[in-house]
């Protein structure tokens, strides 16, 4: 599922469709249900990007379809003129009865809203909004003083989402994004959302977890006497060293997860670039469901022999076959991730691709063909960089057999607020409060690095993780040294100048 963003909505209404969906040209994207005014004239593409966060953040219809037409009309752009405001709590306030909106002296011409904030349309001080309906929204208006149209905007500032630089108060995003299921109540104690039947018991599940979506499902949360003790140590835990609780769902994992894994047996492939959250995102279903977390990490020199099996040879019993760590976690209740399985050898794939499709059997050829039965509760996740990327060195273009036995989901950089907020999660931990300021320039270089990289003028992608450690590393370095640090005494010199570049123009430091 694409980031919480208007871009991603089935509502987003670009600048060429708002004639045929609001009746006039507003010069910017428009939300085609609520009639909001998603960006203005001359921002940045950065700039828009963060609007159209901050308004899918806070709106409670994201992703609902396109309704034939708005439903309201709310393009407020600027904020209201606080002296009209004034003027009207005076209970004497008496607002003339006109039927246009151009006979009101509130009315700021369209040519004079063009030439000073780069709309197209006329524009009303005391609602700081767009007028798309001139006659309509004049009918009962309480604001309306009749007299000669505007010719100013002065006084008006342009609202805070559309100023370069905003970005979404961490407190609204994160209670968006994590507002599906209650995705971050503690598993151990998690009262049950659903009847736990006889059933359910008796196969270890202590409760349900309900997760929102598209149908209602739920995530089942199992007892810790499913397991043997030396299971139990790999079962992730609240405040441990990889805080699984500080993993923020951005993208939806959890009910794809419940419905393509849990509910319907499928692998769910994660793809995306490194360091987006994708095998910390695992970890955290493994969390939330209090199963053991195994992970098994791919390379070109993995030995098939010690993923699958082996033949052995003991005096007392003679030749005999070796489980190797596949087959000993597939049999067992857990959630198992296959991390960078496209750096695998093609033997390893080749024979774990079984386990993908609708047979779930993991067949053992070294011995004698034995077949290994998936556990009910095993649940397989694959983790990779994307192939098609020249910048994940090593990686292979999965044959079509294997794409095929499995369901897949791209998991993209979360949105800047709520990068913003992990970051800060992490730095409590260290007892570090990182200043706002810093934070912001943080998160400007790391924006200027991830368009570098784009554009292949840096031979690396930038994701959270680094990011994360560079910020960690502010509480006892400047910002150069916080990068040098993290990866730039790693690059020769054409790499890192480009880099300090960017770091010289958010702080202004030199090296």
């Amino acid at each position: 599922m694409a980031s919480v963003s208007c871009l991603n909505c089935p509502s987003y209404a670009t600048e060429s469709e708002s004639l045929e969906v609001f009746g006039r040209v507003t010069g910017c994207s428009m939300c085609a249900r609520h009639g909001y005014a998603l960006d203005r004239p001359g921002l940045s593409d950065i700039g828009r990007e963060r609007a159209a966060e901050s308004f899918a953040l806070t709106c409670p219809d994201f992703g609902a379809a396109r309704p034939e037409k708005p439903l309201t009309y709310s393009a407020r752009v600027v904020d209201p003129d606080v002296n009209i405001l004034v003027e009207t709590s005076d209970p004497d306030f008496r607002p003339d009865n006109l039927t246009t909106c151009r006979a009101c002296k509130l009315c700021v011409r369209d040519d004079v809203v063009q030439r000073e904030l780069g709309y197209p349309v006329a524009l009303c001080r005391g609602k700081g909004k767009l007028i798309t309906r001139p006659q309509f929204e004049a009918r009962g208006c309480k604001l309306a003083q009749g007299g000669e149209m505007s010719n100013t905007t002065e006084g008006l500032e342009i609202r805070a989402e559309f100023r370069e630089g905003f970005a979404v108060p961490v407190s609204i995003a994160v209670g968006r994004v994590t507002s599906v299921g209650r995705t971050q109540d503690e598993p151990t104690t998690y009262v049950t959302d659903a009847i736990v039947s006889a059933d359910d018991d008796v196969k270890g599940i202590r409760a349900w977890r309900l997760v929102k979506g598209y149908k209602d499902v739920y995530a089942p949360i199992f007892k810790p006497e499913l397991y043997t003790p030396e299971e139990r140590l790999f079962i992730p835990q609240t405040g441990d060293a990889t805080h699984p609780e500080l993993y923020v769902d951005y993208s939806n994992l959890l009910y794809r997860f419940v419905t393509d894994t849990v509910i319907l047996g499928q692998t769910l492939c994660l793809q995306g670039q490194p360091g987006v959250g994708k095998t910390e995102g695992a970890r955290w279903l493994a969390w939330l469901c209090q199963m053991p977390f195994v992970r098994f990490s791919y390379d070109s020199s993995t030995d098939p022999e010690e993923m699958m099996g082996m033949k052995d040879y003991s005096p007392e019993r003679g030749t005999y076959y070796t489980w190797g760590r596949v087959p000993l976690a597939y049999s067992r209740p857990v959630l198992i991730v296959h991390d960078e399985l496209n750096l695998a050898q093609p033997a390893i794939r080749e024979k774990l691709r079984p386990t993908f499709d609708n047979s779930k059997q993991l067949v053992l050829d070294g011995s004698m063909g034995e077949i290994v039965e998936r556990h009910e509760f095993t649940y397989q996740i694959i983790a990779q960089n994307p192939a098609h990327d020249f910048r994940n060195v090593g990686a292979q273009t999965m044959a079509d057999a294997e794409y095929n036995r499995m369901t897949v989901k791209s998991i993209p950089l979360p949105p800047e607020s709520v990068e913003r907020h992990i970051i800060q999660k992490w730095c409590e931990l260290d007892g570090y409060e990182m200043p706002e300021s810093l934070l912001s320039e943080l998160m400007q270089i790391s924006a200027d690095i991830r368009e570098a990289s784009t554009q292949g003028h840096v031979p690396f992608t930038w994701g959270m993780r680094q990011t994360i450690k560079v910020a960690r590393l502010t509480q006892y370095h400047n910002m150069i040294e916080a990068f040098k640090g993290a990866c730039l005494d790693f690059y020769e010199e054409g790499v890192a100048n480009t880099v300090m570049k960017f770091i010289r123009d958010a702080t202004g430091l030199e090296a």
